[in-house]
């Protein structure tokens, strides 16, 4: 009968702990306490953003991104749709652009967890939420929105029931 030996691993007894912030303080003092976990894009996504331009994954620039809300009428309180910006690039400059709130869509689940956090890191995450959607499946509430701006040009053009404002 063989054998086996196991070793025992035992954690060190100064282990490093981070300080809790105390109830009374407020939530931006306890995200200052917590280090965030640093995030790097995946291979392919830094592929795309060292061709296309930073945080991009297909061609654009901040400046055309920016003439967008105006573009297409939107005033400034509207509530603008955004359908898959891929990174943060666009949103980033179509945010300078309009202070209203905008609801991003995003169908590229590689891209969606990278789109987040650098939604979080420009400090956008409270005025520009984002959500993850199957494009075969997602319809837009009716009259939900002010404008709605597509990134990629194909999205939503062969099935008009899902466009938004159709009937």
């Amino acid at each position: 009968m063989a054998t086996t030996s196991t070793k025992r691993l035992r954690w060190p007894r100064s282990r490093p702990t981070r300080r809790r912030a105390p109830a009374n303080e407020d939530a931006a003092t306890e995200d200052e306490l917590f280090e965030e976990l640093l995030y790097e894009l995946p291979a392919r996504l830094q592929a795309l953003a060292l061709l296309w331009g930073e945080d991009r994954v297909r061609p654009g620039d901040a400046t055309a991104d920016k003439l967008e809300p105006a573009r297409i009428g939107l005033e400034p309180q509207g509530v603008l749709a955004v359908l898959g910006p891929g990174l943060v690039g666009p949103m980033a400059a179509v945010a300078a652009a309009h202070p209203g709130k905008i609801d991003v869509f995003e169908w590229r689940e590689e891209t969606f967890g990278a789109l987040k956090h650098g939604l979080k890191q420009a400090k956008l995450a409270e005025r520009v939420t984002a959500a993850r959607i199957d494009l075969e499946a997602h319809v837009f509430t009716p009259a939900a929105y002010d404008g709605l701006l597509s990134i990629d040009d194909f999205a939503y053009c062969g099935y008009p029931p899902h466009l938004a404002g159709s009937s």
